[in-house]
């Protein structure tokens, strides 16, 4: 499972591309997982996968999908919200865009990258994730373990292709 911190300054996760890598292809041989294992590390691999990672959050997020993929509990909006948004649900988490077009990876090691909101939607980010004020509950920011191995299958692929 993906590192998570949650601050009012800053969200984020750590993925360890080995775990996932592990898993996408635990029924291939050693030797198979030997010889691409060492493609993860690439600078080329971690940037596309960060960039599928966030895309696929961003996704999720639009059809009202919690971090493990089910519906938002609460997936309407309040009446004042509502008027503002100019729809009552479901909810999208978009106002202005400007909190999910935060979202960005970074490599932040060997074989791991970093998801992360920073600066001034954090706080929002942090809010909807934690649920806290008028804010209900609204955990978005990760992936189910399904997902982040076709992210990795996907990633793979492409770059093999490509």
């Amino acid at each position: 499972m993906a590192k998570r911190t949650l601050r009012k300054t800053k969200v984020s996760i750590i993925v360890n591309l080995v775990n996932i890598f592990n898993d996408a292809f635990k029924s291939r041989t050693k030797e198979f997982r030997s010889a691409l294992r060492p493609r993860i590390s690439s600078t080329k691999f971690k940037a596309e996968f960060g960039k599928r990672y966030t895309d696929k959050i961003v996704d999720n997020t639009t059809q009202s999908k919690t971090k493990e993929g089910s519906k938002f509990p609460d997936n309407t909006y309040s009446k004042e919200y509502a008027k503002k948004k100019g729809r009552t649900g479901p909810v999208d988490l978009l106002l202005s865009g400007d909190m999910l077009n935060s979202l960005r990876g970074k490599i932040s090691g060997t074989r791991e990258i970093t998801i992360s909101i920073e600066g001034s939607t954090a706080p929002r980010a942090h809010g909807h994730i934690t649920g806290g004020g008028n804010l209900p509950r609204r955990d978005f920011f990760g992936l189910p373990r399904k997902d982040e191995v076709k992210i990795m299958l996907d990633t793979v692929k492409a770059l093999a292709n490509g």
